[in-house]
């Protein structure tokens, strides 16, 4: 079925579209300073990123562009396929030549070490074997060095909030033998004295010193449910609670 549009409708996507060339235009010229920054043979494919100039990249540029730049990266396009193949090293690959030179053979055109593992040591071992299939063989094999970033995952956390779990005792038919003993402690309790705690709780330590045996002590779980404990002992800078079940 054919639609015809109308004039205001045509002038309206002819606005739309100007305004939307306009905004291409400023783009360029906010990002000026990173494509100038950019290098020589790159330029032109970041500034098509931007919009499509004059002299942009089409659709028979972008794709010698992009076979020039992958054969530099990754080597020459293998014969009887499309694609390279690239093989991250195991660290086995640092003792064992013939492991290296079985996936050579096998079609590895670009070998990837990850330098999050292993060590500058092993990482040599790898690529010497590499060379040493390459020369034996003749064939062409790229080495890309997978580079570690900061292990910030790995460094000191602060202490958050916890889950803190109790449960009372209870017999085969329910029946309730054994009361869950919940600590109240301050910051400023020793680590001896909260060392037999079943269950600790940090609270003020105002709390503490207005806090007597037989008060009732209101509390919500991490459901938002609300608890009660009741204080049986007062201790320095802690208190000693059973829950009210």
């Amino acid at each position: 079925m054919h639609v015809r549009s109308t004039a205001p409708e045509i002038s309206s996507l002819l606005t739309e579209l100007k305004h939307l060339r306009e905004s291409c235009l400023a783009m360029e010229k906010e990002f000026g300073a990173s494509i100038a920054e950019a290098c020589p043979e790159s330029r032109s494919s970041v500034q098509n990123l931007l919009h499509a100039p004059a002299d942009c990249i089409d659709f028979e540029t972008g794709p010698a562009i992009l076979g020039k730049q992958a054969a530099q990266l990754l080597g020459p396009v293998p014969e009887g396929r499309a694609v390279r193949v690239m093989v991250t090293m195991p660290s086995e690959a640092a003792q064992s030549y013939e492991l290296v030179k079985s996936l050579l053979d096998a079609g590895m055109d670009v070998m990837r070490v990850n330098c999050a593992h292993d060590s500058e040591s092993e990482w040599e071992s790898m690529i010497a074997h590499l060379r040493r299939a390459t020369e034996e063989s003749g064939k062409h094999c790229k080495v890309q060095m997978d580079l570690a970033g900061p292990k910030l995952r790995t460094g000191p956390l602060p202490h958050g909030h916890h889950v803190v779990r109790w449960k009372v005792d209870s017999d085969g038919r329910g029946k309730v033998v054994g009361l869950a003993h919940i600590t109240l402690a301050g910051k400023h309790a020793s680590p001896e004295s909260l060392s037999s705690a079943e269950a600790l709780l940090p609270v003020p330590e105002a709390f503490l010193r207005a806090v007597r045996v037989g008060d009732t002590v209101r509390i919500k779980d991490s459901n938002k449910k609300k608890r009660r404990l009741m204080v049986i002992k007062i201790a320095e800078h802690s208190c000693v609670c059973t829950w009210i079940v």
